[in-house]
């Protein structure tokens, strides 16, 4: 219904039929990467260079020490996650019984079974951070594959199916599709017939190529883009493969957006965790209970803590959902910050070369000579 602008590859492309790889370009391609690199430097303020690396660096230490916290608790304790189904006071009397509110004994609380909530937490980010990373992982390098198999070899009438498809996948709840593929693997009415291992390898293609369409086209464009350069159809005019192209005009032109479209990504699928937890989909399966709703977790993991989020706000025992909540917004704004950080251009995007500026010295009086001529060549004008 809507005339959009036509998405093809420059003609050059179109008419010449370009080899994939050559030996000679091979050759130089690798003994360019141990040939001793330039030392180069930015010029840029030392005001706003520091600005940028503490805005940078400070995201990445939130997320390296929860993701480190709690693999050494994991190392040192074997995910020990303690229950505690009464309270005792001091005549020996039950105080309390689970769910248990924060106190100095059990400091997030517990859950509704008496599990501490902190621990929870200690022993299942490391799994929602890795999970997470390794699906944006996966998309990434999917969409880049893809993507060079859609500019190169696709015709025209199947990249426009590719570029609706994507477009209609935009409108889509991707939570809501995941959610029922994923039912049949992840939740167990009896005995596992696949591994965890299994489990969790099923749910990260499905979650990473259930985009894509959307990673194909966008990075496809993005190849395109560059491919519409001068400098590329000169290239391909002096005999330049597609090895070639793709290593030294593609591939530093794409690598930059493709580590912010990485990040983009985890924001992602972390929301799309806190979705399926609350459509108690979990990571690495659940078993259900007989005689019960509730559903019991392969592995402590953080969206599985979000399962419980309605009985949370029912019952107004709202410490059982407020931690893995502040983790993941935590996590998200981590995430976010060094994306924010990556769309920014420096101040003044130049390199220098340390050793050609020590080696190359002005000429006595250039200055002045050219001066001269060019004030000679304005009076004869």
């Amino acid at each position: 219904m809507i005339n959009k602008e036509r998405i093809e590859r420059n003609a050059v492309f179109e008419k010449f039929n370009i080899a994939l790889w050559d030996a000679t370009q091979m050759r130089a391609l690798i003994s360019s990467r141990f040939k001793k690199k330039e030392k180069t430097q930015f010029l840029q303020k030392p005001k706003s260079l520091l600005t940028g690396r503490l805005r940078m660096t400070i995201p990445l230490l939130i997320v390296s020490g929860l993701f480190f916290t709690s693999l050494f608790y994991s190392i040192f304790f074997d995910d020990l996650v303690g229950q505690t189904q009464y309270l005792y006071a001091e005549d020996g009397g039950i105080s309390s019984g689970a769910p248990h509110p924060p106190s100095s004994e059990l400091l997030f609380g517990t859950d509704p079974y008496g599990y501490s909530i902190l621990q929870q937490l200690l022993v299942g980010i490391k799994y929602t951070i890795g999970i997470t990373l390794i699906i944006a992982t996966v998309r990434v390098a999917a969409g880049y594959v893809f993507g060079f198999i859609y500019v190169f070899y696709l015709n025209n009438k199947i990249r426009k199916a590719i570029i609706s498809m994507a477009d209609g996948m935009h409108f889509l709840p991707l939570s809501l599709l995941v959610y029922f593929l994923l039912v049949p693997t992840l939740i167990n009415h009896g005995d596992w017939t696949t591994t965890l291992f299994e489990r969790l390898a099923i749910q990260v293609l499905i979650m990473a190529l259930i985009v894509l369409p959307i990673t194909m086209s966008s990075i496809g464009n993005e190849m395109n883009e560059t491919l519409k350069k001068d400098y590329v159809q000169s290239s391909v005019l002096m005999g330049g493969s597609l090895m070639w192209i793709l290593s030294k005009h593609i591939n530093p032109q794409l690598w930059p957006k493709l580590l912010l479209n990485w990040t983009q990504h985890v924001v992602q699928v972390l929301q799309m965790f806190v979705h399926l937890g609350i459509l108690s989909i979990f990571v690495g399966g659940a078993t259900v209970q007989e005689g019960s709703p509730r559903l019991v977790p392969e592995i402590y993991e953080l969206s599985g803590m979000i399962a419980i989020s309605r009985e949370a706000f029912l019952t107004q025992h709202f410490w059982m959902i407020l931690p893995p909540i502040f983790v993941f917004m935590l996590l998200i704004y981590c995430f976010n910050t060094i994306a924010t950080e990556l769309t920014k251009t420096p101040s003044v995007p130049l390199l220098i070369n340390k050793e050609k500026m020590k080696s190359t010295k002005p000429l006595a009086g250039a200055g002045t000579a050219r001066f001269t001529r060019l004030k000679e060549r304005n009076d004869l004008g």
